[in-house]
């Protein structure tokens, strides 16, 4: 038989020292992150910044995985949004289209705001993009290429699957 005193000073060793593989239903959820980072930070400081204003809700989860309180922010990005109504919504998150931007702009050099809007249709993919504002124009094949791939959560709309638009609003922060 093994030494009930053993055992429990193995299990602590292994806890404290990370070794214990936890089930799939306690397992952490990674930190919630607000915006894309620049790849490195500014002469003299160790601090990468955000080049684009950070999200209200964190860009690394899907719909599902919001707090109610972050779906309900995300509603409101949505005009005339009904309470039986659900937005689209990136199945990967926001984080590949702010990366993308991020990354373009890194390379453009441009400030300013970035307004369009991608409209999804019932099986979640981008039917067609309209853009508003455009700080600089190559920044319209960023957000095309970029948005045309993905997949989406589709609209729902009483319950069923409906088209509906997705709005992107992005400020590039100056220097």
């Amino acid at each position: 038989m093994f030494n009930r005193r053993l055992i429990a000073a193995a299990l602590r060793i292994a806890f404290i020292t990370g070794a214990c593989v936890t089930h799939p239903l306690h397992a952490q959820v990674a930190a919630p992150e607000y915006g894309v980072r620049l790849e490195s930070a500014a002469t003299g400081s160790s601090v990468r910044r955000y080049n684009l204003a950070p999200s209200p809700v964190p860009i690394n989860r899907s719909f599902s995985e919001l707090s109610a309180e972050e779906r309900d922010t995300v509603r409101l990005w949505f005009e005339s949004l009904k309470t039986s109504e659900e937005p689209p919504y990136p199945v990967e998150g926001l984080r590949p289209i702010y990366a993308a931007i991020s990354k373009a702009q890194q390379f453009i050099l441009t400030w300013g705001r970035l307004k369009a809007r991608a409209w999804i249709d019932v099986t979640g993919n981008v039917d067609r993009i309209e853009f508003f504002e455009l700080p600089d124009p190559r920044l319209r094949e960023v957000v095309t290429a970029t948005l045309f791939p993905m997949k989406f959560k589709p609209a729902l709309c009483a319950g069923r699957p409906c088209e509906m638009e997705f709005p992107i609003d992005v400020t590039f922060k100056s220097p």
